[in-house]
C-alpha cells in the first residue's frame, strides 16, 4: 500500500507477519555529489547518537532497553546519479508485549530525526568517527583497491563518489555545512517512508500524519545512467601491504530498466558471482592463484565489476584467465549443469532476500526509484527464461574499461 502524503512524500506500508519486529525506514533522496556525501556521512553518526530529549548516551541506551532492545541506524546508499540517506529503526511488534510499541517507535524517530542534538561538540565527534572509519577501511588492501578503481574509472561521473566520501572531503566539512545539509534534507529532499511488519494500515497512516509535519518537496528522482569511457585505463599502484589486489571494470551499456538486464545477471552469475562460477573455479580452485574472487553487476551505472586478491607475481596470468573465462561465456564453453546451477543460485539469492527486513525495504525502494512495479516472482520467471545463447550474446557487448592493480611495495620500488 502506497499513500501520497505530500508532493514527493510517500508512505509505503508493507504488511507481513513474517517478522516479529516492525521496521520503519525514512529514506531521503538527493543528487550524488561529493560534498553532500561527506556531510551526510558525518550527519549519519550524529542522528543516531543523541537528540535534544535524550541528550546522553545513557538515556539513549535506557530508551532502547525500554523498547525491548530497539535498533536504530543511519546508512547511505548510491543509486547511479542519486543518493539516499536511510534512517532505520526496528522495534518488537506490540502484539508480543500488549503495548503500543509502534506509537513509541514513531515518537523515537521524531525525537532523533527531527530534533537532533546538533552542536559543535557532536559535529566534531561524528566527523572524527567518519574519518577514522574511512582510514580503517583503506587499511584493507582490497577495500583500498576498489575505492581507487572506482574513483579513477568514475572521474567525471557520480560513480567516483558512489562508495564513500574521501578523507579530504570529510575534513573540509564545516559545522555550518552540516546544519545546511540537514535542513535541506528534512525540508526539501524527496522522502519515502517504509513501514514493514504486522501492522494495521489505517493506524500507521493516522499516526504518521499526526506525529510528523511534512511539506511538499520538489526534488526530482534521477538515477540510472550509462558510464562510458573511450579507452581502457590501466593503473598500477604500490603500497606497503601484505596482499596485492586486482580490479577490472567492464562497460555493458545495459541498465536495470531493460529486459537484457536479467540476461546480464545470469551471465555474470556464470562468470564470477558464486563458488560454482567460472572465475572461482578456474583461478582459485584449479590454480590457487587468488585468495578470493568475485564479480558483480552495478545496475545503475551499467557496469560489471571483478575484484580479486592475488600475489602480484601472478597478475598477468590472472588477467589472462579472467579474459579466458569471459571468452568462454561468449563462446558458450560451459556445461548446461554449470549454467543451471548458477541460475538456481541466483534465484535462491533473490528469494532469500525476502527473509531479511532491510532487503525487503531496499527492493521496494529501488522499485520506487525506477518507477516500476517489479515483483520477485516476475524476476524469477525472467531469470528462468534466460538461455545460454542470450547470456553469451549479452556478454559480447562487454568492454574492459578499467584495470587497477595494487601491488606490495618492495625495497626496489620504495627506493625508486
Amino acid at each position: 500500500m502506497v499513500i501520497k502524503l505530500k508532493e514527493q512524500v510517500h508512505l509505503h506500508i508493507i504488511r507481513s507477519d513474517k517478522f516479529k519486529f516492525v521496521t520503519v525506514s525514512f529514506n531521503f533522496y538527493n543528487d550524488l555529489i561529493e560534498e553532500n556525501h561527506a556531510a551526510k556521512a558525518i550527519l549519519s553518526n550524529i542522528l543516531c547518537d543523541r537528540c535534544l530529549k535524550y541528550s546522553t548516551k545513557e538515556s539513549v541506551s535506557n530508551l532502547k532497553d525500554y523498547l525491548y532492545g530497539a535498533k536504530m541506524s543511519a546508512t547511505l546508499s548510491s543509486y547511479g546519479k542519486g543518493f539516499a540517506f536511510h534512517f532505520i529503526t526496528k522495534v518488537l511488534n506490540g502484539s508480543f508485549t500488549n503495548t503500543d510499541n509502534l506509537l513509541q517507535q514513531f515518537q523515537m524517530i521524531r525525537e532523533f530525526l527531527f530534533h537532533p542534538l546538533l552542536t559543535q561538540e557532536t559535529f566534531l565527534e561524528a566527523k572524527e568517527f567518519a574519518i577514522n572509519y574511512v582510514r580503517r577501511r583503506l587499511d584493507n588492501p582490497m577495500s583500498y583497491a576498489v575505492d581507487q578503481a572506482v574513483r579513477i574509472m568514475g572521474q567525471g561521473y557520480p560513480f567516483a563518489y558512489s562508495i564513500r566520501a574521501s578523507i579530504d572531503a570529510l575534513k573540509q566539512v564545516t559545522f555550518e555545512q552540516i546544519q545546511e545539509v540537514y535542513q535541506q534534507m528534512i525540508e526539501k529532499e524527496a522522502l519515502d517512508i517504509f513501514v514493514l511488519g504486522d501492522v494495521e494500515e489505517n493506524y500507521v497512516k493516522e499516526t504518521v500524519s499526526k506525529l510528523f509535519v511534512l511539506n511538499d518537496r520538489f526534488q526530482s528522482i534521477q538515477s540510472i545512467y550509462a558510464l562510458t569511457k573511450e579507452q581502457c585505463i590501466y593503473k598500477e599502484e604500490y603500497k606497503k601491504i601484505n596482499q596485492s589486489s586486482l580490479v577490472c571494470i567492464y562497460d555493458t551499456n545495459i541498465l536495470n530498466t531493460t529486459e537484457e538486464y536479467y540476461q546480464l545477471l545470469v551471465a555474470n552469475a556464470v562468470f564470477g558471482q558464486f563458488a560454482t562460477s567460472l572465475l572461482f573455479d578456474e583461478i582459485r580452485e584449479q590454480r590457487s592463484l587468488c585468495y578470493s574472487i568475485y564479480s558483480q553487476v552495478l545496475p545503475f551505472e551499467g557496469l560489471v565489476f571483478v575484484s580479486t586478491g592475488i600475489d602480484s607475481k601472478s597478475s598477468e596470468e590472472v588477467l589472462e584467465l579472467i579474459d579466458m573465462c569471459y571468452q568462454r561465456i561468449i563462446h558458450k564453453e560451459f556445461s548446461d549443469t554449470i549454467f543451471e546451477n548458477c541460475k538456481r543460485s541466483l534465484m535462491n539469492t533473490i528469494c532469500l532476500q525476502q527473509d531479511d527486513a532491510y532487503s525487503v525495504i531496499e527492493f521496494n525502494y529501488i522499485n520506487r526509484i525506477l518507477n516500476k512495479e517489479r515483483g520477485i516472482p516476475d524476476i524469477i520467471e525472467k531469470i528462468k527464461r534466460v538461455t545460454k545463447e542470450q547470456a553469451s550474446k549479452v556478454f559480447e557487448a562487454l568492454k574492459l574499461k578499467m584495470v587497477y592493480l595494487l601491488k606490495e611495495e618492495d625495497n626496489e620500488t620504495s627506493n625508486t
